[in-house]
Parts: C-alpha cells; structure tokens; sequence
C-alpha cells in the first residue's frame, strides 16, 4: 500500500469462505495506525557550540517530531538520549558512565519534557576530566521507532587550569630606565584586557613604598 506519511488509517479485514458465507458485520476486524516515517531532530543548547568552561553542571536542548510535506500528525518524541567523548589527546574516548575509556557511544537517557530535555553531567565533567575539547552528541526517537540520523552533535572546551604568567624581561634585581617589560603569557586570555601592575619596594626617588601602578 502507499501510505502517505503522518496519516492515520484504518484497515478492515472479512472473510468469504468458498460457499460465499460473509462475516457477520459486527465481528469483522479492523485496526487504525499512525503512518510516520519522518525523523524526528534534536539538539543541544547549553553548553553552546564553542565555548569555554569549568564547570558544568547538566546539559540542556530541544527536540521536535517533524511531519512530512501535508501530513496532519506525528508519532511524538519517546526519549532522548546523549553521549560524551573526549577530542583532545590524552582522553579521546567515551563517557561510559564511570570513565572516559569507551571505544563506542554509551547513550544515557535524558529527562524530557517535551520540546526541552536535559540530563545531569557533573560525574563526567569534574576536576578529574582532562582539560581539551569535548562532543556532547545527542540522539532522538520517536513513537514510530524513527531514529534521528545523522546525529547531531556540538564541542565545547574543558578547561581546569590556572593561566600562567612569565616575566621575560626585566630580569630578576636588574637596574633599568625604561617602565617597558616583556610578558609571556602561558595561554590565550579568554577575559581582557590583561594588565600589568607595578609596585614600588622601596621610598626612593619620591616613590610611596608599596604603591602601585596599573597599566
């Protein structure tokens, strides 16, 4: 039969036997169904695509049943489930629910209220995770058993550690008459500006021991 899709029908079934005896009207059978085909579609939205953190507490996003071009029902969202895996050398494994040594997805179911879901991740992002990007991929099925395909997916980057400073020049007790120096910094400042603070060790020269200057 052409179904067309997200359309309720009903089928009816009789019997004729071969001396032309017909069911009795009341006892004939019948089933009505939901023909849906179409993939329903997930994704996430916090964390956002891109972004930086320390902490992470639960992810979050939004899903939908699609209907075809005319059709009038869907089938409806039955769960939504989610993976981890790790992109950064020395962790590019899964998320198996106790530790980052999956070779393959483990999907973990989500709370879903329809459109939003959201799962709790604080086990798998703690300050044990290693810091480096990360993908949280999502996977939604319908009432029909339609899966999402492709899955979809957004990266983020994990990141525990304290930036680092390392003064280049002046050296260490060295006499100067340039206020210039030379910064390295040990990774790129997410906030800004960076600034550079001078504090006077002794009262010489009309100096207030321990005054500051910012810059």
């Amino acid at each position: 039969a052409n179904f067309a899709h997200n359309t309720d029908f009903e089928i009816r079934a009789y019997a004729v036997d071969k001396s032309s005896n017909t069911q009795e009207t009341v006892l004939i059978s019948s089933r009505t169904f939901l023909y849906d085909n179409e993939v329903p579609k997930a994704r996430v939205t916090a964390p956002s695509a891109g972004s930086r953190l320390n902490v992470l507490a639960s992810i979050e996003g939004t899903c939908e049943d699609t209907k075809a071009l005319g059709g009038t029902k869907v089938s409806n969202i039955e769960e939504v489930m989610v993976a981890y895996k790790g992109l950064t050398e020395p962790n590019t494994h899964y998320w198996t629910g106790s530790a980052w040594t999956g070779l393959s997805e483990t999907w973990f179911i989500t709370v879903l209220s329809t459109p939003a879901w959201s799962r709790g991740v604080s086990a798998a992002f703690d300050v044990a995770t290693p810091d480096g990007d990360y993908s949280i991929i999502s996977r939604v099925k319908d009432y029909a058993g339609n899966y999402e395909s492709p899955v979809s997916s957004i990266t983020f980057t994990w990141d525990l550690t304290s930036p680092t400073f390392t003064i280049i020049s002046p050296s260490n007790d060295a006499m100067v008459n340039s206020r210039s120096a030379l910064i390295r910094l040990g990774e790129k400042m997410a906030q800004g500006p960076t600034r550079l603070i001078y504090e006077a060790l002794t009262g010489n020269n009309g100096e207030t021991l321990g005054s500051t200057q910012t810059y």
